[in-house]
């Protein structure tokens, strides 16, 4: 087992939103964030945006959050060049990798995903519809052991 996935277990029970950027190989943390309790945003610095290229985040989304990714989370992953975004809600992890073939359309997705944020009443089922639409990524979902 991974440190990521150590971590990812014990996000399970997590009251405030937390943030782990890994190396890809899941065994070494760059950095971690939190929130306090009830809050719902993590802000992250120009040094720590640029760690993120390549890497894989992840993080929690408490029982009031969202179950899928937010178009925040979307526009993390793609302005910040993530290799992976991963969420953890309850027992459940969903994952997002990006497969590396859409890299030169970055500003665009971005765009695509700002218009769309603004026309659409954003639904779980709706974010993960327009997911789908990205032959660039990969969707997973699975479920931490507790």
């Amino acid at each position: 087992m991974t440190l990521l996935e150590q971590i990812e277990k014990d996000m399970i029970y997590d009251k405030c939103e937390r943030v782990f950027l890994f190396l890809p190989d899941g065994n070494k943390i760059l950095f971690s964030k939190k929130t306090s309790e009830g809050k719902h945003e993590i802000r992250f610095s120009k040094g720590e945006r640029k760690l993120c290229k390549g890497n894989v985040l992840t993080h929690s989304h408490t029982e009031s959050g969202f179950g899928t990714f937010t178009p925040d989370d979307i526009k993390l992953f793609f302005s910040c060049k993530l290799k992976e975004i991963r969420m953890v809600k309850g027992n459940k992890v969903l994952s997002l990798v990006h497969k590396n073939c859409c890299n030169s359309k970055h500003s665009l997705i971005l765009n695509e995903i700002a218009l769309w944020d603004q026309e659409h009443d954003v639904s779980e089922d709706g974010m993960n519809e327009f997911l789908r639409g990205f032959s660039c990524l990969t969707s997973t979902k699975s479920v931490v052991i507790k």
